[in-house]
């Protein structure tokens, strides 16, 4: 009985390998029989040795060649076994964290906007600066964006410092703090004062729960397709995002029978904030004080 996960040893020649031998030897020993036998031809010994010198370049040529063909058939079916994985995870690509158009398009919205944006930071400041115009025309078409933050309230104040002295140790304490209580804050108050619908933008902060960026756009359409693209910045403990991440670009079809939520790193990804955001709800919040 075999053990689980064994694999049997891969066989050193290929079937298809050992016939062309085969076939090789029999036109050969054919080609020499024909000369001694029918053509009783004396010089053959001569000719039997430029045969074979060709056939040995052949062979030579041939095995090299092989190997080439061998080596890059591995390697290309072993990516695609490894992307066949990724994509029953929900990913499509990896790459930079650097935005494409495609990306900024299907983030935002163009001709159709989604119905739907998540976003989670640490701070957001760049993100926001950035964006903010593309912000305000998916908030002035219907989007309805949801933020997380870190808090920088006292009680957080300890937390984000700690962040601060490992991504930015030249900044010093507070840093953090300010950043996300005046820097952002105050691109947020442009943003919703600068809209046309300030409702559909809402920021909640967590405490100290913050792993990786995560950016999520959700679009609904009218046949009752629900599809979400997927942004996750994944980074070193001890850098920031924008300093060094490789960002996994992910798709979901909420409709797809094939889709397992348990198994999709997206959806999960997506579960995590859906947690936080119901977690700090400012009115759960209120009555748990109470």
């Amino acid at each position: 009985m075999k053990n689980k996960g064994y694999k049997p040893p891969r066989e050193r020649y290929g079937v298809g390998t050992i016939i062309a031998i085969v076939a090789m030897a029999a036109v050969l020993i054919a080609i020499v029989v024909i000369n001694i036998v029918v053509l009783k031809d004396n010089n053959w010994q001569n000719m039997f040795t430029v045969m074979m010198n060709d056939l040995m370049s052949a062979l030579v040529i041939g095995l090299f060649v092989g190997i080439i063909t061998t080596i890059l058939t591995n390697h290309i079916i072993s990516v695609q076994k490894n992307m066949g994985r990724l994509r029953k995870w929900g990913i499509t690509s990896i790459g930079t964290t650097l935005s494409t158009a495609k990306d900024i398009n299907l983030m935002f919205g163009g001709k159709k906007y989604p119905t739907e944006i998540k976003l989670m930071f640490l701070t957001g400041r760049v993100f926001f600066q950035d964006f903010e115009l593309k912000i305000i025309q998916a908030m002035n078409n219907g989007t309805k964006v949801k933020v997380l933050l870190a808090s920088g309230s006292p009680q957080n104040e300890q937390y984000l410092d700690r962040v601060c002295i490992r991504y930015l140790p030249d900044k010093g304490k507070g840093f953090y703090t300010n950043e996300i209580n005046n820097v952002v804050q105050k691109t947020l108050d442009e943003i919703k004062q600068r809209s046309q619908k300030p409702e559909n933008l809402e920021v909640r902060h967590y405490l100290d729960e913050y792993q990786n960026n995560l950016r999520v756009a959700t679009y609904d359409y009218d046949n009752g397709k629900r599809i979400s693209y997927y942004w996750i910045s994944l980074q070193p403990p001890n850098k920031p995002a924008i300093d060094i991440s490789v960002n996994h670009r992910g798709k979901v079809d909420w409709s797809s029978d094939s889709l397992d939520i348990n198994e999709n790193l997206c959806c999960q990804f997506e579960r995590s904030f859906d947690e936080l955001w119901s977690r700090y709800d400012p009115a759960l919040i209120e009555e748990n004080k109470q």
